[in-house]
């Protein structure tokens, strides 16, 4: 007998959109409900405890320790569908959550225990207990961590807290970080590793940080460049231990800045104009040094003697109105040059034109089909041309074409096209009914109705299931 889990949890299905929306900016803790949707009825496969926007990393390829699990985001992918998601309810008490969680794992039944349909692993509570693991041992994954004097509840909490990777979390705390360590363990000491390279007091814009990862968090700047000014001698810019060092380069000293000139106005550097004029900095440059660019000068009266003569634009007439260039025409008609090139040199489309009629002759292509519509028919529905009913059916014209050639959809004629057999010799697809609903494929209705092809071939080729059957 089907259980309507729905009905059974009182709760409501969501998409995973709506499900993030809804958990928003809270801090407080979760449980969480996932859902198979390719069944009958919406069946529960996963229950959680969550914080953040924990529930968004199911199906992700880091999430990928459960296999049960990771098969059936991949099948809800294969078919199109989305999995369904409820949020059972929020807990200001962690502790109360993981308790929920536990009893929600409890009520359903995991699927590997063969009590239910779930696909965790464990009997929830952020732990390990119920794991079938044939090794055996304990995670230290899933011990409580403390991290800067705040107690998590396991790795993956604290460096998600942190904004870090569990890894870096996990090197702390082994590599002794001082207010890094696992509850049960306690501190241990500092490795020479540790001592030697990380947590090293730093100075930036003239502020004393504990680290350069303490101050790129604090201030939004890339650790990289906090090095990289340092060793350049930046001024503020230094490590305790080593004081302020030399400039290295100063900008304004450098003899290779060079004025530039950009359509009448004046920049002191590439940069600057890059920074007021929106484009890049590799453009500006290259059009400087290019004679194609005569709006573009540098100061310094330098020209790259390789540049190609400049291009002339190419003149379009289209439908008796007059574009001074190919891009001006594929601006207006929101199409790509070369889509308006083959157009007016393909003879489907006379309106398009090229303006110099010497081009138009040199560049003029016969299409290899006819521009006129070819009317087809598809499950008794008349479409005015094979174009026309790719769009309907959501498919590429030759898609359409290869079905009108297929035996496998009988349904899908045009009168010019013949049916043919595959090469290899198969038959087309054979239909079938199963209670009165007519599915192309064994295939098919293995999707719809949640049975395997195997389950369903039999129920045909038997006489007891007269309501299953080929047509």
């Amino acid at each position: 007998m089907d259980i309507n889990w729905q009905e059974q949890l009182s709760v409501d299905i969501v998409t995973l959109a709506e499900a993030t929306k809804k958990i928003g900016n809270s801090n407080d803790f979760y449980v969480y409900i996932i859902w198979k949707t390719y069944t009958k009825s919406p069946t529960p496969f996963y229950v959680g405890k969550g914080h953040w926007q924990r529930i968004i990393k199911h199906g992700m390829k880091s999430d990928n320790n459960n296999v049960y699990k990771t098969r059936i985001f991949n099948k809800h992918k294969k078919l199109g569908l989305e999995c369904g998601y409820s949020i059972y309810n929020f807990y200001e008490d962690e502790v109360e959550s993981l308790e929920k969680e536990m009893d929600l794992i409890s009520l359903i039944g995991r699927s590997d225990l063969k009590q239910g349909p779930l696909a965790n692993k464990t009997n929830g509570g952020d732990g390990t207990l119920g794991h079938l693991a044939p090794k055996g041992g304990d995670s230290h994954s899933a011990r409580p961590v403390v991290a800067n004097g705040v107690v998590y509840s396991c790795l993956k909490d604290a460096a998600d807290a942190l904004k870090i990777g569990s890894g870096a979390m996990s090197s702390r705390i082994n590599n002794g970080w001082y207010g890094y360590y696992y509850q049960d363990e306690g501190q241990i000491e500092p490795t020479k590793k540790i001592l030697g390279r990380y947590k090293k007091e730093v100075v930036v814009e003239n502020k004393l940080f504990p680290s350069a990862s303490d101050a790129a968090r604090q201030l939004n700047i890339d650790v990289r460049m906090i090095s990289k000014r340092i060793n350049y001698g930046w001024d503020g810019y230094y490590y305790t231990d080593k004081g302020q060092l030399p400039r290295k380069t100063i900008w304004s000293n450098r003899k290779d800045k060079v004025a530039i000139n950009i359509k009448n106005k004046f920049y002191e550097t590439v940069n600057e104009a890059s920074l007021k004029t929106g484009e890049s900095v590799a453009m500006i440059s290259k059009r400087c040094l290019s004679s194609n660019y005569p709006d573009y000068t540098r100061l310094d009266g330098k020209v790259d003697e390789k540049t190609s003569a400049p291009k002339v634009a190419l003149k379009l007439m289209i439908e008796d109105k007059i574009y001074l260039s190919v891009g001006e025409a594929a601006k207006y008609y929101n199409m790509t040059r070369g889509g308006v090139t083959a157009r007016c040199a393909s003879s489907n489309y006379p309106s398009w034109n090229f303006f110099d009629s010497e081009v138009q002759i040199q560049r003029v292509k016969h299409a290899e089909f006819s521009s006129n519509p070819i009317k087809v028919n598809i499950d008794n529905i008349e479409y005015k041309s094979q174009s026309a009913a790719a769009r309907a059916h959501n498919i590429d014209v030759n898609t359409a074409k290869k079905r009108f050639k297929s035996l496998s959809f009988p349904n899908w004629k045009c009168e010019s096209i013949q049916k043919q057999e595959s090469k290899d010799g198969r038959r087309g697809i054979i239909h079938v009914q199963i209670d009165g609903e007519v599915f192309r494929s064994i295939s098919a209705a293995s999707k719809k109705l949640d049975e395997s092809r195997a389950t369903i071939k039999k129920k045909i080729e038997s006489t007891d299931y007269a309501n299953y059957k080929y047509l």
